[in-house]
């Protein structure tokens, strides 16, 4: 089940269809439920106000991101159109609120304490370095859905034992891949420039590797879906 709602556009939703969250920050109306009832838990449990930078992200921001991105000069972003910020399901919060990195008091109850009001860390976020990046994982129905598949999975607990190992070597080869082209990068870091364009390309090998929208997770969960009919 990927993130796509109402037969609407990535980037390119109305605003009367979404929820403002405050300062012209939307969300669509369920995402932005979860996100008032989160503050009001941090704000209980740390005396101190849960902001954002950014919520739903319009197409044309997300194209120059991505250029920005591209020529290194900013930080790593989907293609347009292939940011869950389109589709109002995605908030970046402010560092200041947990610290300006993982693994903080704050950080580590947003974590733990998200997933109850619908935001999801592991998703997007801890894939991508950013501690600040988190999606709404519920549908208006109350379901749950993951960056990690644009499609319906097999649970674990559903594959046959062949199955299983075949998915577990999948992601074992994923987690190889990644490794190696992370030490191809350590070595072609362009000093002057901070990245070189060899290591940006390896990053969006990087991306594909992790974000559903890209297309190679949601080919594998489709073979799985395939192989358990």
């Amino acid at each position: 089940m990927g993130f796509a709602w109402g037969g609407q556009q990535n980037g390119r939703i109305d605003s009367s269809l979404m929820v403002d969250t405050g300062g012209g920050q939307f969300l669509r109306a369920d995402a932005a439920a979860g996100l008032a009832q989160l503050k009001g838990a941090f704000r209980a449990v740390f005396g101190k106000d849960l902001t954002t930078s950014e919520c739903y992200r319009p197409y044309q921001r997300q194209v120059d991101l991505y250029n920005l991105y591209r020529l290194g000069q900013g930080n790593m972003a989907a293609n347009p159109g292939g940011s869950i910020h389109g589709w109002g399901l995605a908030i970046d919060i402010n560092s200041w609120c947990y610290g300006g990195q993982a693994d903080t008091p704050e950080h580590n109850w947003l974590i733990d304490s998200g997933r109850s009001y619908g935001w999801d860390w592991f998703g997007t976020g801890k894939p991508s370095g950013e501690p600040w990046h988190f999606d709404y994982t519920l549908t208006p129905t109350g379901t749950t859905t993951t960056a990690a598949s644009a499609t319906t999975p097999i649970e674990e607990d559903d594959m046959t034992p062949d199955q299983a190992k075949n998915f577990d070597i999948i992601v074992w080869q994923i987690g190889q891949m990644k490794a190696q082209i992370g030490a191809i990068q350590a070595q072609t870091t362009d000093l002057a420039s901070g990245k070189g364009e060899v290591h940006r390309k390896l990053d969006l090998i990087v991306w594909a590797l992790t974000d559903a929208t890209a297309g190679l997770r949601q080919s594998i969960a489709a073979v799985l879906a395939k192989l358990g009919k």
